[in-house]
């Protein structure tokens, strides 16, 4: 389901719902605490990385202690995990017994998507390309400003920009489209005129090979934590000599801010709102 198609029918449902019975809970059991993850996770599926952090979050939980608050939303028939969807994967993990720490969020659906891309302390950090794809839910949910979004999805004002005009020609150009079901990339290609399917299918080919040896690479080796650092890489520059200055200039495109390039783009396009 799109996220378009997710959010009408939540506040669809919130509309025809009842009001929660305890109106500020500040703990929940851990079966009361549902997910929206069409709505509310920003993040691609869940990787090696984000499997890890569950891990580490509930070693903290075997030892006794509980976890920074989970933001909660009531969907008008029960509460739903806003923000710390790995913090909850973690208690569900160690099944715990005890209450969970919850805070409610109070607000329009939007402002939850919002709330969602916040950071927040036991929170792993986005990568770039969910930071851009988080600022591109966020356009096309509506009713937040531009100031919201760029302080929400840590993104610069100029792309920011970019975006809410990209959506706003690609809806006029081609309305029957759902933009909520392609990622920013794919939009910015579709605006540029540019074929992804292939660029798209190349990717989606690389991830999985990629995600399939990370398995394999945990299997043999165990957690990240206990390899040798040293030993992985020099074992992998044995079987490519090539591949330290390949794997530099990779990261660099990758990690790199590209802020200053988005407000170049932006320049002299139309500030309109979505």
């Amino acid at each position: 389901m799109s996220l378009l198609t997710a959010k009408a029918a939540l506040e669809a449902q919130i509309k025809a719902g009842t009001a929660p019975a305890v109106a500020q809970p500040r703990t929940l059991p851990l079966d009361a605490i549902g997910e929206l993850p069409e709505v509310f996770q920003h993040r691609t599926p869940c990787e090696i990385d984000q499997k890890m952090h569950i891990i580490e979050l509930a070693r903290v939980l075997k030892g006794g202690n509980s976890l920074a608050e989970i933001a909660i939303f009531w969907d008008g028939k029960r509460w739903v995990c806003v923000d710390g969807h790995h913090r909850l994967a973690a208690y569900r993990a160690v099944k715990w017994e005890r209450g969970v720490p919850v805070k409610v969020f109070v607000g329009t659906v939007a402002q939850a998507m919002l709330r969602a891309a916040g950071n927040t302390r036991d929170r792993l950090p986005m990568r770039k390309a969910e930071k851009m794809n988080t600022a591109w839910r966020l356009v096309l949910a509506g009713g937040l400003t531009k100031k919201e979004i760029v302080d929400g999805a840590a993104a610069s004002d100029g792309i920011v920009g970019r975006m809410r005009h990209v959506a706003k020609s690609l809806s006029r150009r081609e309305p029957e489209t759902d933009l909520s079901g392609i990622t920013w990339e794919q939009a910015r290609r579709k605006f540029d005129g540019e074929d992804s399917r292939t660029h798209e299918d190349m990717e989606r080919w690389v991830h999985e090979q990629a995600k399939a040896t990370a398995d394999k690479l945990v299997k043999a080796l165990g957690r990240p934590k206990h390899w040798n650092r040293e030993i992985l890489l020099e074992a992998l520059e044995i079987c490519d000599v090539k591949l330290p200055a390949f794997a530099a200039e990779h990261w660099r495109r990758r990690w790199a801010d590209f802020d200053e390039d988005a407000e170049q783009l932006a320049e002299g396009e139309e500030k309109d709102d979505f």
